[in-house]
């Protein structure tokens, strides 16, 4: 991945000023949550607007409302947007997603949340705010993902690591969330998962469940992972 930007096919993610850089965990949920019928997207801490400007490649009509808290990376994201061909579509919010009232809800959430506890030190505070639960709980996202943000038949999609996912749906049952689909995410087939896709909705249905090997035994991309990222990757 680049470091001071990193070029899809359709569109450039400028990163320099920003902790996070383009990662394959934002490529994969960007690329797998199924945002196809929805005329209203949240992105919910877009960081430099990936998911943002995926899910507008991805849907040409959906409007898009991006969430992010750290002032740098919400004016690099917004610049980002402005560069693409869907700047007319895209909305940045720099605020805490605790403090955002839209006047609408949505019908696609897309989030690629913070994973680690406080307890894992870090001396870059941005880094810190983008990849730890401090400032945003799972509890709390659920909360407001929940009763402020998810329309009646909207979906939310998340990625999160695997030893995380039960209590992450534990957490989401308590507010009438259920499991759509859940994929789990090996590097090769003698992997164990690291990272989990999890669609939630409204709706109590059985979910989807199967697995996303996204290297082959010669350290090749597998036809499921290439398949699933080739519209965005220069090299597929």
């Amino acid at each position: 991945m680049g470091n001071q930007y990193f070029k899809f096919k359709q569109f450039t993610i400028n990163q320099d000023k920003t902790a996070m850089k383009v990662g394959t965990d934002g490529v994969l949920l960007g690329a797998w949550a199924d945002i196809s019928k929805a005329q209203y997207i949240l992105d919910i801490g877009c960081g430099t607007g990936l998911l943002s400007l995926m899910c507008a490649q991805r849907n040409p009509i959906a409007q898009i409302d991006a969430v992010e808290i750290e002032p740098q990376a919400a004016e690099q994201a917004h610049q980002n947007f402005l560069d693409s061909s869907w700047a007319d579509r895209i909305n940045i919010y720099n605020t805490s997603i605790i403090k955002f009232f839209p006047n609408k809800k949505y019908d696609s959430i897309i989030c690629n949340p913070p994973y680690f506890s406080v307890n894992s030190k870090n001396c870059d505070e941005k880094r810190v705010m983008a990849r730890h639960c401090a400032s945003l709980t799972h509890f709390d996202l659920i909360e407001v993902v929940a009763h402020r943000f998810l329309n009646q038949n909207g979906k939310f999609h998340i990625i999160l690591p695997t030893n995380e996912l039960d209590n992450f749906m534990t957490l989401s049952n308590f507010k009438k969330l259920s499991p759509v689909n859940i994929t789990y995410i090996k590097h090769t087939e003698k992997h164990t998962s690291k990272r989990v896709l999890l669609t939630l909705s409204f709706t109590d249905v059985s979910p989807i469940k199967n697995e996303l090997i996204l290297k082959d035994s010669k350290h090749n991309l597998t036809n499921n992972h290439i398949n699933l990222v080739q519209n965005f990757y220069l090299f597929l």
